[in-house]
């Protein structure tokens, strides 16, 4: 498959009720709707990244709720239901993308990026579950 392609005003928690939200210092300029990693180092934000040898920028943290530059401080949702601004397949998983700052699905992200990190699944509303944990997922060669 491909990178999911976001639409960064249609971005949105599902509800705010079931759904982790806190805010973020961000380490560099991002878009409302991308993945993030936070950095052991400074504890900021930066764009996740599943193409890289280092597994600290793959390893995903939240979704970007605002648009922000570097030192901005913004809302981010690290667990439940987002809509992304575009439909989502159920069932289908999505991954860090080996393109920076991306959402991938399918089985193209395990082949394509060197550390592919699962995001979370589509539901039945065409939504996706943030899920860092999903279970039962087969990876065939």
């Amino acid at each position: 498959m491909a990178n999911v392609a976001y639409v960064a005003a249609g971005v949105r928690t599902v509800s705010a009720t079931s759904s982790q939200l806190t805010t973020g210092v961000l380490g560099e300029a991002v878009t409302r709707g991308q993945p993030l990693y936070q950095s052991s180092t400074d504890s900021k934000y930066y764009l996740a990244d599943g193409n890289t040898v280092d597994p600290a920028p793959a390893a995903f943290a939240a979704y970007a709720l605002d648009t922000g530059v570097e030192n901005d401080t913004i809302s981010i949702q690290t667990g439940g239901i987002i809509y992304l601004g575009v439909d989502v397949t159920q069932g289908m998983v999505y991954f860090v993308s080996d393109e920076v700052g991306e959402t991938e699905s399918g089985d193209t992200a395990l082949a394509s990026g060197l550390n592919p990190t699962v995001i979370g699944y589509g539901n039945a509303d065409n939504e996706l579950v943030i899920d860092v944990t999903v279970v039962g997922l087969a990876i065939y060669p």
